[in-house]
């Protein structure tokens, strides 16, 4: 079994280590040949405010009320009052499912697995709540509206503790007079939320309200315009899930810089797939094998190394030098295809990236004769914003 760690020097550095644990969950994650670097570089590109782990888009707006309800009454342990007021909300969204529902194991509901035959006394839960991994989210998609877009939650709630204000239930029980002196007492941290949130403290649920769905339309649109994302939810005429990232060009028509951009991720995608084939034809898998003598000869592998363009690639993402020598070097072989240059330098980069006894090449392991290892591809996180796309037209009614 590989194992690895991290120098814990800070809890964004422990958030960020358990976002990147959490993403190899993801089916061809696992990054078996250093490129995911540009991987999610693109998908950041595309897609900002988005993540594997940011699954239900109702978060968003459940932790930043939380967190808002928090500063009216900054009082005693913040950190402790927030975890129970998410461990709360959770519980009561769980305790309205449906025992059918509960028992699918696809509820929405972050942490359910800890709520599985416990009564709602039960302190037991996650150890990183929901306003941890839906934070950068909130950030990206301009939920605060302070101008410091590296506030942590922390720092949050160290702002909000020194701040000394009425404690109130909600916006409705202050005067004008009392909204003033609240204001004036801290520059407001959150944009205007939208009036319609439903029952969100008595009756959390995961699915968006319809002025939900309208403020994140606009926050996509306005804050993250000109991006892939900005597009797709204003062109919310597809079932954007029956595609895959490389069909978007032909089936939604992009044109001007979008288009630029999404070839250029698209021609690298193209460009290593066949490093990935190859790798599992190393590990000895039957249908790697197969695919590596079908698909990839050498005019065809010529073709992508000659579409791909790494010079561009490397001004969008930046990856380390090492990674940009590893791939003009692909290229160069993919030109004159020389089979065992191939092997040789797939070798040399998985020894250099784990270490030989970690190494899966030169491993007899009869596991991988019928499992892939690592991707083949990359969807840049297109799948992730395909999640809250949808919850926003089944929201606004456009999909059932």
């Amino acid at each position: 079994m590989n194992t690895f760690g991290w120098i814990d020097f800070s809890k964004r550095d422990r958030d960020l280590a358990r976002d990147i644990i959490a993403s190899l969950s993801t089916p061809g994650a696992l990054d078996e040949l250093g490129i995911g670097v540009i991987r999610d570089g693109f998908a950041d590109y595309f897609f900002p405010g988005t993540s594997t782990v940011q699954t239900i888009p109702k978060y968003f707006f459940l932790v930043a009320y939380q967190l808002d309800e928090l500063s009216r009454n900054p009082t005693g342990n913040l950190e402790q009052r927030l975890r129970e007021m998410e461990r709360q909300c959770s519980r009561k969204m769980w305790d309205s499912l449906t025992p059918e529902e509960q028992e699918s194991g696809n509820t929405g509901v972050f942490g359910s697995t800890f709520f599985k035959g416990k009564d709602a006394s039960s302190k037991e839960w996650v150890k990183r709540q929901p306003s941890s991994v839906y934070w950068n989210g909130i950030r990206k998609l301009g939920f605060l509206s302070c101008s410091n877009n590296n506030l942590s939650i922390a720092d949050y709630l160290r702002i909000i503790k020194k701040v000394e204000r009425p404690p109130v239930e909600s916006d409705d029980d202050l005067n004008n007079d009392t909204k003033q002196v609240r204001n004036s007492a801290c520059p407001r941290l959150w944009v205007a939320f939208p009036e319609d949130r439903g029952d969100w403290k008595k009756t959390p649920s995961t699915k968006l309200t319809l002025g939900e769905a309208d403020f994140l339309v606009d926050q996509i649109t306005t804050k993250l315009d000109n991006t892939l994302f900005a597009f797709l939810v204003r062109n919310r005429i597809y079932p954007l899930e029956s595609l895959k990232f490389s069909d978007l060009n032909d089936k939604l028509h992009l044109s001007g810089q979008l288009k630029d951009d999404w070839k250029l991720a698209n021609d690298f995608s193209e460009f290593v797939k066949p490093a990935q084939v190859f790798f599992n034809v190393l590990l000895g898998n039957e249908a790697a094998k197969k695919q590596w003598e079908k698909d990839y000869v050498p005019e065809e592998l010529k073709t992508l190394a000659n579409n791909v363009e790494l010079d561009l690639v490397f001004h969008v993402v930046q990856p380390p030098n090492q990674t940009k020598d590893f791939l003009r070097s692909l290229k160069d072989i993919f030109l004159n295809l020389d089979e065992e240059k191939l092997m040789n330098l797939l070798t040399m980069r998985e020894k250099r990236l784990k270490g030989e006894t970690r190494m899966k090449i030169g491993k007899e392991n009869p596991y991988y004769r019928d499992h892939w290892a690592g991707g083949f591809g990359f969807e840049y996180r297109y799948s992730d914003a395909c999640h809250i796309i949808r919850d926003i037209r089944i929201a606004k009614g456009e999909e059932t």
